[in-house]
């Protein structure tokens, strides 16, 4: 799963440079510490009387001795004054692709036709009237002249994210910045960008005519540097070393018999000052906070019988974790006839669920580390993928047959790992509601199902937006001590 992070915070980044170049266009190399690991490409231009920018961007890093790699092309039309008209998305995500293209109506919002893995899907997004886009930043970005310390507050819409989020523009001082060797004078703007999971934080350099040199993130522990380039540069081969390793957390002792184990309570240490949030359940809940030290007990709800399916209830979260998404296609006709023959004739949701983990678990015949994302009818169709896939079709098999399911993106601990021992590492897998409680399946297997040894950040509908939380507070702790009871 930490190709994923990798690959959310990419998505986040390249979405975070809100101030588009007023030049025809400009290259970009994307480096993750001193390891170059992708390019990215802007165009902007003027068409019929309304503004035409182009994003494209490519971002491929090895995982063991496998390459993982996303291309993505964003084209957004808004009018000479910035004013939100339309946009086109498409994701290559190796076998899965996105097609998403959106236009705004007479009621200020933005209408989206999504097309993945043979299904259309139509998104409603409201935009205000602080709603911009790239274009509608630039014009803001003139009407301040970038004049050290004046703040902006925007709502900037995202198509890689498929939201619109509250940012904060704030203007700093001038600052000498090195671009690949060379030096310049350029104004630093940082922007904070507000999601329920924390806030995201980057840094533009601009020269005087508000072309973006460098953007810069500081995520999961790693600096993560966008810059400008010629051509030749940001087009050249990516780096082939394994960087993932840097991701790891280190275990502050080996956990044998996991499957004896009933909970682990595991203290943290911050490593910063910055709010940190972290999901809490019926199975994960923080006992204490002093100061910079937490103390997060994780306790498995078990597996219990006596809930029929389809769910009848009426929980707000177990409603939502009801509804197909982008990935979780639970109204694909693939997805419900494979669902019903995995179930067969039980009405039980707990046996029902059960089926569905050992299913998957048997199914998905090739660990391939290179798929990025892919949608339950792709999974279906091409039994391959890593922790994300198993719990993407986990949970839109359950969905199919009327369990609340979602995924959940956290840390599960390994022996060894690519060569590392003891370490826990990113990792993705499912939760669903069965007798009003949230209960963990991990179709994997790594640790024979959910354990107390796997730590959640937080829960999603299986998209790349729901590593948001996993990039802005993973990897911001250490574990000092692990108290476990059998």
């Amino acid at each position: 799963m930490l190709k994923n992070i990798c690959i959310y915070l990419f998505l986040c980044f390249t979405s975070s440079t809100l101030i588009a170049a007023e030049v025809d266009e400009i290259w970009y190399a994307l480096y993750i510490g001193d390891q170059k690991v992708g390019h990215a490409y802007n165009r902007r231009e003027i068409k019929n009387g309304q503004v035409h920018t182009i994003d494209s961007s490519h971002f491929s890093m090895m995982r063991g001795d496998m390459q993982a790699s996303l291309k993505v092309s964003e084209l957004s039309i808004e009018t000479l004054d910035g004013k939100p008209i339309a946009f086109e998305l498409d994701q290559d995500m190796g076998f899965s692709s996105v097609q998403s293209r959106g236009k705004m109506n007479d009621k200020n919002e933005m209408v989206v036709t999504i097309k993945t893995g043979g299904i259309t899907q139509t998104k409603i997004i409201p935009f205000t009237e602080n709603t911009v886009m790239v274009e509608g930043m630039l014009q803001k970005a003139k009407e301040t002249t970038l004049k050290e310390g004046l703040k902006l507050n925007v709502d900037f819409f995202t198509p890689n994210l498929m939201q619109t989020v509250s940012s904060k523009v704030i203007v700093r001082s001038k600052e000498s910045v090195d671009l690949l060797g060379q030096s310049k004078e350029l104004t630093r703007v940082d922007i904070n960008m507000y999601f329920p999971s924390g806030i995201y934080k980057s840094s533009n350099y601009l020269d005087d005519n508000y072309k973006p040199l460098k953007m810069t993130i500081s995520q999961m522990g790693m600096n993560f540097n966008l810059i400008a380039c010629e051509k030749e540069i940001a087009l050249s081969p990516n780096s082939s070393k394994e960087i993932l390793g840097k991701f790891f957390i280190k275990s502050p002792k080996e956990i044998k018999n996991i499957n004896d184990i009933k909970s682990i309570a595991y203290k943290l240490q911050l490593t910063d000052d910055r709010p940190w949030q972290i999901h809490q359940d019926n199975n994960q809940k923080i006992l204490g906070q002093r100061d910079q030290q937490i103390m997060l007990q994780v306790s498995p709800t078990m597996l219990s019988k006596g809930q029929s399916i389809p769910y009848k209830g009426n929980n707000p979260e177990a409603l939502k974790a009801l509804k197909p998404s982008r990935f979780i296609q639970s109204d694909h006709a693939k997805v419900r006839q494979l669902a019903q023959k995995v179930i067969g004739n039980t009405k039980d949701a707990g046996e029902a669920a059960k089926k569905i983990e050992s299913f998957v678990f048997n199914y998905i015949e090739k660990i391939d580390l290179s798929v990025v994302f892919a949608t339950a009818s792709d999974i279906i169709e091409h039994p391959q993928g890593d922790c994300s896939e198993s719990a993407v079709l986990t949970a839109a098999l359950c969905q199919a047959v009327g369990i609340p399911s979602r995924v959940a993106v956290g840390y599960v601990y390994a022996t060894e790992f690519l060569g590392h021992e003891n370490i826990f590492g990113g990792h993705v897998w499912t939760q669903v509601f069965i007798n009003d409680q949230w209960i963990g399946l991990d179709a994997t297997g790594i640790l024979g199902s959910y354990t107390p040894a796997h730590i959640t950040i937080s829960t999603g509908d299986g998209a790349p937006e729901d590593f948001i939380g996993m990039g802005i507070n993973g990897g911001r702790f250490e574990i000092k001590d692990i108290q476990i009871r059998k």
